[in-house]
């Protein structure tokens, strides 16, 4: 049966405004609005076509219209494509003279935020982190720790003064189980995923966009005080050379958390200022060392984190498999990941937690080291051989100061004491510190520090040549950019016993820097079952057991040995030519850093 249509609106602006009412509804309406004082009755039959304006509003008039909304089976709030700037009124089309029933002109376009609806296994509610490692480890026992750091990051937004935007990318090769950490944090409030991302998108110039427009499209605005969580990032590191440096140029400015202002021919200047904060969780496939070079130039605001091999054979494949399906894994993670989010976020309000850094005077010094350390590591710098001299020159080494790296990893450290129910720190908050501080810096750097941590920070062209598998030049071409960077000393160690020959040099770790090799990026066990997988980038130092850093091996060059190596025959036949080889070799590796 078709219900009769029912036009209330006598208005002469606005003759052809109808609304469809079931039969019931209709007369209700109609006795309702006979018992309404006259000079109500006009504004009660327009409401009934245009949303209540505010001026005229009253309690009994809004109960009305909102009891109305919830009966009538044909009303639906997304039909509405305007909104009126000056009274709130809403419109399904907009009105052929382009104004308001209050006469206002400001009538906008509607954007629906978007809705990120995932299935997720409701449980328990999960109160403490504890809990939810036991969720965690149950389904996906190797990837507890990433997980851990994610919700770290997650948690920052509670602090009220959180300075700049914390950022973590997880890096590691394709079926890694990146996104299936991510993936527990897709659909929880306070989140905005984005599959395909350009730094662009945060204050748009899209020419095929109308000015008024443009504001409901900008991405910065809808992240403030959320998670922007971008599965692949690989893309844009993957870039040409020119959209790079673009691209890092806008995240380094918008990572700030000051906003982000833009000009162009197109729409002129657009843009945000003030507190625009909001954190950022991603992953990629390992980052090349060019793309390094480039973040390195311009001030880097990235951060990452290494998901290392999980050293699986056939058994562990086959337990993967065996068992509750993948996606009801993923549900049971992201049900309990949510459930605890929403307590936390309960108990700390979003940007509302007072942070005492005086508690943390102990442990700060300690963040302080490693941000040093990562911030000389990450630098920017050209090496190259001269071809007149055979000597290696270089650039100026573009080296980011400490701060930003400080506050980077103090921010983690922070928000694992917080999902630890702390508001201090603790020394086992500094765990995240030390993962993401080797995690963050090139690969090829990292496995050189690795080198030097297991020789107890000293290290010799020969040692280097033996270990890394690379030749001399490669080897003392590694040296010179850790001695530019201001990470080693350049030493020199006697190797001719007879005192005649010329000292060897070798490189040596600084001071301040001695103890951070010392540490681990995870503790063992501590995030896998099986101990000896999923290690971290400095998981290699534990139980050194130091040797002579010069072994006996690294000797055959000199012929002065004490233990009568060389036949007798050999030295008579030639007793100054091997001395002179013993000499020659010190004094290239000498020269070399001259």
């Amino acid at each position: 049966m078709t219900e009769p249509e029912t036009n209330f609106t006598n208005s002469e602006e606005f003759p052809d405004q109808k609304i469809i009412l079931n039969e019931d509804l209709r007369k209700e309406l109609i006795s309702k609005l006979l018992s309404l004082p006259e000079n109500k009755k006009g504004w009660f039959r327009d409401s009934l076509s245009f949303p209540p304006c505010q001026e005229n509003e009253t309690e009994e008039s809004k109960k009305f219209i909102e009891e109305w909304k919830k009966r009538d089976l044909d009303y639906d709030e997304e039909k509405y494509k305007f909104e009126c700037s000056s009274c709130g009124s809403k419109y399904s089309e907009l009105p052929g003279n382009k104004k308001c029933s209050c006469g206002s002109r400001g009538l906008k376009k509607i954007y629906n935020e978007p809705s990120f609806d995932f299935e997720y296994k409701k449980g328990q509610k999960i109160k403490t982190i504890s809990q939810l490692k036991e969720i965690i480890d149950k389904n996906f026992p190797s990837i507890w720790f990433e997980t851990e750091s994610c919700l770290s990051v997650n948690a920052t937004l509670s602090l009220k003064n959180l300075n700049g935007c914390p950022s973590l990318n997880l890096v590691g090769n394709p079926s890694g189980e990146k996104t299936t950490v991510l993936s527990f944090f897709y659909g929880q409030n306070n989140t905005y995923l984005s599959d395909e991302f350009t730094p662009r998108a945060f204050v748009s110039h899209s020419a095929n966009v109308s000015e008024e427009e443009l504001e409901h499209v900008d991405l910065l605005p809808r992240i403030k005080n959320k998670t922007l969580i971008t599965p692949e990032l690989a893309p844009l590191f993957e870039s040409p050379k020119e959209k790079l440096i673009d691209n890092f140029a806008m995240l380094t400015r918008v990572l700030d958390g000051e906003g982000l202002n833009r000009d162009s021919g197109t729409h002129g200047h657009r843009g945000y200022s003030g507190d625009y904060k909001f954190a950022w969780l991603g992953a990629t496939t390992p980052i090349k060392a060019s793309v390094w070079n480039i973040m390195g130039k311009i001030g880097n605001r990235l951060f990452f984190l290494n998901m290392k091999d999980k050293n699986r054979n056939d058994g562990d494949y086959l337990e993967m498999f065996r068992g509750k399906a993948y996606e009801e894994k993923v549900k049971e993670c992201r049900g309990a990941v949510r459930s605890f989010l929403d307590t936390l976020f309960e108990q700390n309000e979003i940007r509302n937690l007072e942070w005492d850094a005086e508690g943390d005077i102990f442990l700060l010094p300690e963040i302080i080291k490693y941000a040093k350390l990562l911030s000389k590591l990450r630098g920017s710098l050209m090496l190259w051989k001269s071809e007149e001299h055979g000597k290696y020159e270089f650039n100026f080494p573009i080296i980011e100061e400490p701060p930003r790296a400080i506050n980077a990893l103090y921010n983690l450290a922070k928000g694992h004491a917080i999902i630890n129910n702390r508001t201090f720190l603790r020394s086992e908050d500094l765990e995240i510190v030390r993962a993401v501080c080797f995690s963050s810096m090139p690969h090829d750097r990292v496995e050189f520090l690795k080198l030097l941590g297991k020789h107890e920070g000293k290290l010799t062209t020969r040692q280097i040549e033996n270990e890394l598998g690379c030749s001399q030049d490669t080897a003392l071409r590694t040296m010179n950019i850790f001695k530019i960077l201001g990470i080693v000393d350049v030493k020199n160690i006697q190797l001719d016993y007879s005192g005649t020959g010329r000292p060897m040099n070798y490189i040596e770790i600084k001071d301040e820097f001695k103890e951070l090799l010392k540490h681990t990026q995870v503790l063992n066990g501590e995030i896998n079952n099986k101990p000896d997988e999923n290690k971290g980038v400095s998981g290699d130092y534990d139980n050194i057991k130091p040797e002579d850093f010069v072994k006996n091996t690294e000797r055959k060059a000199d012929t002065h040995h004490r233990n009568g190596e060389i036949n007798t025959k050999s030295q008579q036949n030639n007793p100054v030519t091997g001395q002179k080889r013993g000499i020659t070799q010190g004094r290239n590796d000498a020269e070399e850093f001259k």
